[in-house]
Parts: structure tokens; C-alpha cells; sequence
């Protein structure tokens, strides 16, 4: 099926109230024949401005309507349909969630479709400036790169054909899950200090490679890390994955409880080594502070760990990569 394009930009015009508005660029998929819902949370002050359709993008169940009253101070949907060609949606460039719900944490659909649905696809440098949570599944092929300040926003979410680029911010700031999948690029190094972060994936062709200088400091239930690239030089070191094991392991988790640095990249050091002294046993033979952690992880926490290189002993033998005697070790109280 070909995939279009819905953009969203900073238009040149102006909407009814002022204010330069997003442009949002619709371009028709497959048949055409299906609708796609859009779902922006507007404050207050924009209420009674106008959206308005272009070209062959048309709102409304019927499909027959080129504007839309914005009601403020909630979620507004807007039903699109592209039944061939292209075609814009010219609104206030002021939303608060590209959502379909106000939760800070848990942020639904905001740009759902299917196929013969308008696909999108928009610089993510252009969201708005006070937005809070951006979720977006639908059809799409976004792109741009990252903003560098995250500001107020709690909940990041995009999955689809999307290729964004730029880095990882340097500060979380309020920011508590980010997933992002498709064919980005995403670069920079993860934080130190996670605040309160406890959801975080990213999947692509990123390079992410490292982590800031800092002590680690995170608040909250962790439930979810997976860093995984089809980039050989996206990856982690051997000190950088301790480092996480180590913390994470200081940490409470719920929910998916999965921990996965198990990637194919070059960069993504192997976690083996079945030396002793090495990384699992000391020169004593005695387990290290990253193996207590792992086997917290594990067993104490229930995480679901995954790491290049290794195989987590069973109920007989060593594993895969660890030192001999590593097994009996993990399964002893």
C-alpha cells in the first residue's frame, strides 16, 4: 500500500484570533474510502476558532464539511477524510495534547487510521511549545529531529514509518515514558539522572552511545528499557550496561518489567565473560556488585533481563557467558 503524507508545519497565514497556525498536510492512501481521527486537547482561550480544510481533505462523519468550531478547554476530534490527492488542515498551532485523552502518563491515540486512511507525516521540531503528552500510532511517516527541551512534556509515543532524527535530550525534565519505533535516527546519550522516567524504548537505526556523566538518580515504578539498534554503531559499552544494572536495580518495578540491551548492533558490547576474576565473580570466586544486581533483577524483582551475550542459567548449568560455577550461584538463596 503507498504511503502519503500528512505535514505539519508553521504555516505563513494567519488564523481567525491571531497566531501563526500548524499546517497539516493529508495525502490520500490505497482507496481513499476511509476516515482518519484526529484528537487535539485545546485550552480555553482558543475556543470558537476555526479549522479549516483545503484542497481534497474534507471533515466530518459525512466527509462533506471544510471547517470546524474548536471548543475550548477539552479534547477536540476532528474526523478527515482524503479521498485522493492531497490536501491541508490550517488550525491554532496552541494544542496541549496530541491525544485522545488528558492523562499525563497514559496518553491514547491521538492520530488514528487504517488502510485507504490519509497518512501523516510531520517535523516533530514544529509541535507546539507547551504541549504535554504527543501520541501518535496512526498511519505516518514523521520526521524532523527532537526537540532539545523537552519543557513540559510528560508522554512521548510514535510508532510507524516515522524517521526522526536529532538527539536525546540532556535532561528529562517531567518527561515519564518515551517509545519511539520506526526508521529513526535518533542520537546522543542517555541521561544519568532519569528523573522520572520509567518507560523507555527505542527502536530504528539510532546511534544512541552512551550515557552522561553524572550519579544516577530516578524516581518512580520502572517498567520498561529496551535500546535497540539496526545502526552498528548505536550501542552500549560494557561499563555503560553495569552502570544500568547496577541503578536499575535500586529501583521498584511494575507493570511489563522488561530490561533488553540485547542488541545486534556492533556498538552493543557482549555482556560474556566467563573469567574469574571478570565481571560476574571476583578473584575470590565471589559474586560482583553487577552480577548481585542482575540476580535481583531477576529473581527478586521479576524483570525479564536481556543482554548480548548471555543465556540465564536454568535449573542445571552455567548459562551462556558467565564463569563456571555461575549457575550454582544463582540458583542458591
Amino acid at each position: 500500500m503507498p504511503f502519503g503524507s500528512l505535514s505539519l508545519g508553521l504555516g505563513l497565514s494567519r488564523v481567525p484570533g491571531g497566531g501563526r497556525p500548524a499546517i497539516f498536510t493529508f495525502t490520500s492512501t490505497g482507496t481513499g474510502a476511509n476516515t482518519g481521527t484526529l484528537s487535539l486537547f485545546y485550552p480555553e482561550s482558543e475556543h470558537g476558532k476555526v479549522v479549516r480544510a483545503t484542497g481534497n481533505v474534507k471533515l466530518g462523519a459525512d466527509g462533506d464539511s471544510t471547517e470546524q468550531e474548536i471548543i475550548g478547554g477539552r479534547t477536540n476530534t476532528f474526523i478527515v477524510t482524503c479521498s485522493s490527492g492531497t490536501g491541508t488542515l490550517v488550525l491554532p498551532n496552541t494544542y496541549t495534547r496530541f491525544s485522545a485523552n488528558t492523562s499525563d502518563t497514559n496518553a491514547t491515540n491521538g492520530w488514528s487510521s487504517s488502510g485507504s486512511a490519509p497518512s501523516l507525516a510531520f517535523d516533530i521540531a514544529t509541535l507546539p511549545s507547551g504541549l504535554i503528552t504527543f501520541r501518535c500510532e496512526g498511519l505516518n511517516t514523521i520526521s524532523g529531529n527532537l526537540p532539545a527541551d523537552w519543557k513540559s512534556m510528560t508522554y512521548f509515543r510514535c510508532a510507524g514509518s516515522n524517521t526522526i532524527g536529532g538527539n536525546l535530550p540532556a535532561d528529562w525534565k517531567l518527561m515519564t515514558y518515551f517509545n519511539c519505533r520506526g526508521s529513526n535516527t535518533i542520537s546522543g546519550k542517555l541521561p544519568a539522572n532519569w528523573k522520572s522516567m520509567t518507560d523507555f524504548s527505542c527502536m530504528g537505526s539510532n546511534t544512541i552511545d552512551g550515557i552522561t556523566e553524572g550519579e544516577y538518580a530516578g524516581n518512580g515504578n520502572m517498567l520498561y528499557l529496551l535500546l535497540t539498534s539496526g545502526n552498528n554503531l548505536g550501542g552500549l559499552s560494557t561499563g555503560d550496561q553495569e552502570f544500568l544494572l547496577i541503578n536499575k536495580a535500586s529501583r521498584t518495578w511494575s507493570g511489563d518489567r522488561i530490561f533488553n540491551l540485547a542488541s545486534s548492533a556492533t556498538a552493543m558490547e557482549s555482556m560474556a565473560d566467563t573469567n574469574i576474576p571478570g565481571r560476574w565473580f571476583d578473584e575470590n570466586g565471589d559474586p560482583t556488585e553487577v552480577a548481585v544486581a542482575l540476580k535481583t533483577l531477576v529473581k527478586e524483582k521479576s524483570v525479564v533481563v536481556s543482554l548480548k551475550g548471555l543465556t540465564m542459567p536454568g535449573e542445571s548449568g552455567d548459562g551462556d557467558g558467565f564463569p563456571v560455577g555461575f549457575g550454582d550461584w544463582w540458583r542458591s538463596q
